[in-house]
């Protein structure tokens, strides 16, 4: 399927309460200029399960009879992670997406394709693109799918990503020493430690540009202190 208008997509990629959506708000007010919430397409195994696990598990092969029915079906169940699916039915008639399905190839990128296109018809805009539409360790793929794609980087000192991750479990009512316990140790942080931490170190050890799969040394930063080992957050190979 060809793209449409005469630019080629615009991605925003980054860590989460880096700035991204405010990026995305201010992009999306232009007329010319639509991007869809979230879709997490491709993510580490370890972070959530992707769009592309639950297209293997419940779609299978898209060049199988029914496959667009299951495909559809699963679009709209509200199942993958993602915000764009949860309000899939709110901004993308069941129709026209269909319609733009049928005219793509049948992978994950011409499904990606299909949605971006009838999205930004339906908004009336000639420039398409997304907000996360994969984890930013899959951004050369992004590349090879559409060599003529802008890329969006989000970037944030670690230390304000945690204090605003926390910020999200505070409530205006709770008592002060409650207040305080959560900035301190978000039950974000008590669940989730690894992606927790990997959020914040990641963000700054990226930034240079280097998504390979070896293990590396990363040093963060703002603090100049702290030396965080890590490996490439990819499970597997796209």
């Amino acid at each position: 399927m060809s793209d449409s208008g005469t630019s080629g997509p615009i991605f925003i990629v980054g860590g989460s309460r880096t700035g991204s959506e405010l990026h995305r708000t201010i992009l999306t007010h232009s007329p010319r200029i639509d991007l869809v919430e979230e879709m997490w397409l491709l993510c580490p195994l370890w972070l959530h399960t992707d769009f592309a696990t639950h297209l293997e598990r419940s779609v299978g092969p898209l060049m199988e009879q029914g496959a667009i029915d299951r495909l559809m079906d699963l679009m709209y169940s509200k199942k993958p992670f993602g915000y764009f699916w949860s309000v899939i039915d709110r901004d993308l008639a069941p129709e026209a997406l269909r319609a733009a399905l049928l005219q793509s190839e049948p992978t994950l990128r011409g499904v990606f394709d299909a949605i971006l296109t009838a999205h930004a018809q339906a908004k009336g805009k000639p420039i398409r693109g997304a907000k996360f539409p994969v984890h930013y360790s899959y951004v050369d793929l992004l590349v090879e799918w559409f060599p003529d794609c802008k890329i969006i980087h989000t970037v944030r000192d670690p230390r304000a990503v945690y204090a605003s991750q926390a910020s999200k479990y505070v409530r205006p009512r709770q008592a002060l020493y409650e207040r305080a316990r959560l900035r301190i140790l978000p039950s974000y942080c008590r669940r989730e430690p690894l992606r927790f931490v990997y959020a914040g170190a990641a963000e700054v050890g990226c930034a240079s540009g280097t998504f390979r799969s070896d293990l590396r040394l990363r040093r963060f930063t703002p603090t100049r202190t702290s030396i965080v080992l890590m490996k490439h957050p990819r499970g597997r190979t796209a």
